[in-house]
């Protein structure tokens, strides 16, 4: 592994198919190309996403970052996870909103839960990785992948009746893949079912369902 370096840029949306949104993704989310110490993930559909946690707290199982090449050998990274010792790097979601009665506000709201889900059994041990300092999206050097599930309290941070108006979602890119790194495009999509943090891998949400598909954001 080695520290990302080098800077952002905006990727374009992607839209998956034939997922199965009773335990799997609502649908794809704003893109970024991770090749640095952030990834920033903006865009109207977060707004959305965000909008619906607020009015449907219930409903929130956050999201699940995935890159978009997990074809490709390399676009592994390694993110700061809510546990990191660097509070800056930790996942954050950014919200402005107008209340139900004005002025405008922007809030920051810390991760309340998330995971790393390892295709490669060997490296998670068989075992869920919830309370790691780091969480991974990307595909290893054997192509077999790995996406990192966050959930953000955002009806806990926001008045009911308020209308967001922008989101960013900022995760820290803290490392890359070692021999043969690749530049890697990775994209947020709403979960839409429950999972435990500490206990959802690869092919299970909770400790006592599996995802209907593994990943869960499997095309």
């Amino acid at each position: 592994w080695r520290p990302g370096v080098g800077s952002l840029g905006l990727a374009r949306h992607h839209h998956l198919g034939g997922l199965d949104e009773r335990d799997g993704v609502v649908a794809s989310r704003q893109s970024q190309l991770v090749d640095g110490v952030l990834g920033d993930h903006r865009g109207q559909e977060l707004v959305a996403d965000a909008q619906a946690f607020l009015e449907a707290p219930a409903a929130n199982f956050g999201w699940v970052l995935k890159c978009e090449s997990e074809g490709t050998a390399g676009t592994l990274k390694q993110f700061a996870s809510r546990e990191a010792l660097d509070l800056a790097t930790q996942p954050m979601l950014t919200v402005t909103y107008d209340p139900p009665l004005p002025p405008e506000f922007t809030v920051s709201i810390p991760a309340s839960a998330d995971a790393s889900l390892f295709e490669d059994t060997q490296r998670a041990h068989g075992t869920p990785q919830g309370n790691w300092d780091s969480i991974y999206a990307g595909a290893n050097q054997k192509v077999l992948g790995s996406r990192a599930v966050l959930k953000f309290d955002v009806a806990a941070a926001i008045p009911a009746g308020a209308t967001i108006r922008s989101v960013t979602l900022r995760v820290a890119a803290t490392r890359s893949s070692l021999g043969g790194a690749r530049n890697s495009v990775f994209a947020a999509h709403r979960v839409a079912a429950a999972w435990d943090e500490m206990a959802v891998t690869w092919a299970a949400r909770t400790a006592g369902a599996n995802w209907s598909a593994p990943g869960p954001a499997s095309p």
